[in-house]
């Protein structure tokens, strides 16, 4: 009944705005809050501008994200523009149907600083992400060039040449300078046991021709390896999920988000909408490279696995 909804509200709050509670409790209740639709969005906005753990802070903004998205992405592009958990908090749009739009538009009237749009645009390239308008906005804001050029066969044809006479250690840089070491290991790398969004390349230069090598780097969307096509699931109340599909003879969905090692399971009951997204890997990562730093870095990439 709506009064015993009421009363859970009432309760809830309680346990979420007493700084007494034990902490793991006041993480718990904030975060219900937003699910229970309570009517405390000034409350939430107050925790979220306050020096209350982080935590509990990010917690306030996805509850505050479902029950009032532009003040939410208000606050959180604020939290952007003074590198607060930046990572949470885009992750925290990101998991929100219209999220990415909304922090986009909130972003666009806070006039954040080049640096931290800088940031938050490499973190979001770092974890896959597929806003495009909220990368664009980012880009263009950090001056960085996140643009490719039109795929066809002659431009592939002379970087090839190109990078055949490359500088691979030079190469082996760009594969840091680009972002690429951020979702492909090589070697001995360790990903602090999250498991690297994109395959592995010891290989590559063993199993795909140079030209092949060039497309998956300036084109990642053209050759998608098996495995790893994102996709994304948007539940009937509003949660976005995106990651690698496990095998599964349920018809429940089991997913390993790309930015975790555990995979998680969603009821099929609570699907409203799959969509296969592709590649995970953003185009224009090598945007901001000259011709001679990407010939570069096909070389690099080019001789794994060969010698």
């Amino acid at each position: 009944s709506r009064w015993r909804v009421a009363e859970l509200q009432d309760a809830t709050a309680t346990l979420a705005f007493t700084n007494g509670t034990a902490q793991a409790t006041r993480l718990a209740a904030v975060r219900t809050l937003g699910a229970l639709g309570a009517d405390e969005t000034k409350r939430l906005a107050k925790l979220i501008g306050s020096d209350a753990p982080a935590g509990l802070r990010i917690a306030g903004l996805e509850s505050l994200a479902r029950l009032d998205p532009p003040e939410a992405a208000a606050l959180g592009a604020g939290m952007i523009a003074g590198g607060q958990t930046v990572d949470e908090v885009l992750q925290t749009f990101l998991n929100r149907e219209a999220g990415g739009d909304a922090l986009t538009k909130a972003l666009a009237k806070a006039r954040i600083g080049k640096a931290p749009a800088a940031t938050a645009l490499a973190r979001l390239q770092s974890i896959g992400s597929s806003e495009v308008r909220l990368m664009e906005y980012l880009g263009k804001l950090a001056g960085v060039k996140i643009s490719v050029p039109t795929y066809s066969v002659g431009y592939v044809s002379s970087l090839a040449k190109a990078a055949a006479g490359a500088d691979a250690a030079n190469g082996k840089l760009m594969f840091t300078a680009a972002g690429c070491i951020a979702c492909h290991r090589v070697g001995a790398i360790n990903n602090t046991g999250i498991p690297f969004i994109g395959p592995e390349l010891d290989t590559i230069g063993n199993t795909l021709s140079t030209e092949r090598i060039i497309e998956e780097t300036l084109w990642p969307g053209r050759h998608v390896k098996e495995g790893f096509s994102l996709l994304q699931v948007t539940t009937k109340n509003g949660n976005v999920h995106q990651g690698y599909e496990q095998r599964s003879r349920a018809k429940d969905v089991i997913l390993r988000p790309l930015t975790q090692a555990a995979t998680i399971t969603i009821p099929h009951g609570e699907i409203r909408e799959q969509t296969e997204l592709g590649s995970a890997m953003p185009a224009g990562l090598t945007a901001n490279l000259s011709r001679q730093q990407l010939a570069d870095l096909i070389r690099y990439l080019a001789e794994q696995g060969r010698n």
